[in-house]
């Protein structure tokens, strides 16, 4: 297994030196996206992923996290606490979703993504003890990220988002 490192970022351009721990505390998410952001169809624009998270600064609805190997930033994603693409089932006082997940172009293929998503049940239970369920969307075309998150334990609910941004998203959930 690797030995990644989750680490919540903070929302600000600078580092947060008020909740200073071991490792020097929070780096600016900007930072860790710029590193690991590449150009795909299926992941937002650097700026619309800023935009969205710097909204929520004051109330933080999409909360940013670095996965680091080592001291690199080798990925980032957001648990994002806002409105759910469908009002169903997904209630935000005990479910969360993982957006904007995205692993550095040279680490692709290396069991990064697989190692985070295995360890996002213990990150949550630790950072949002209240969080049963983590969902996400992926969109019809990227079977290859289907297929892993089916296998980190992520059950296709059958439902569909139809506004994603590349077309329309499958809707996975995984009860923590």
């Amino acid at each position: 297994m690797l030995p990644i490192r989750i680490k919540r970022l903070s929302s600000n351009r600078t580092y947060d030196t008020r909740r200073l721990d071991a490792s020097g505390g929070r780096p600016p998410f900007e930072e860790v996206l710029k590193r690991v952001h590449c150009d795909s169809e299926f992941i937002d624009p650097i700026e619309d992923i800023s935009n969205k998270i710097r909204s929520s600064t004051d109330n933080p609805l999409s909360i940013p996290f670095g996965a680091y190997l080592t001291t690199r930033a080798i990925a980032f994603f957001t648990i994002d606490f806002s409105n759910p693409p469908l009002d169903s089932q997904y209630d935000p006082s005990f479910s969360c979703w993982l957006d904007e997940f995205m692993v550095a172009q040279d680490c692709q293929g290396q069991g990064v993504a697989k190692a985070i998503l295995n360890q996002l049940p213990d990150l949550m239970n630790k950072t949002f003890p209240n969080i049963r369920q983590l969902n996400l969307t992926v969109n019809f075309r990227n079977q290859r990220a289907k297929g892993l998150d089916r296998k980190c334990g992520f059950e296709d609910t059958g439902e569909v988002y139809w506004d994603g941004p590349a077309g329309p998203q499958h809707i996975l959930t995984k009860t923590l």
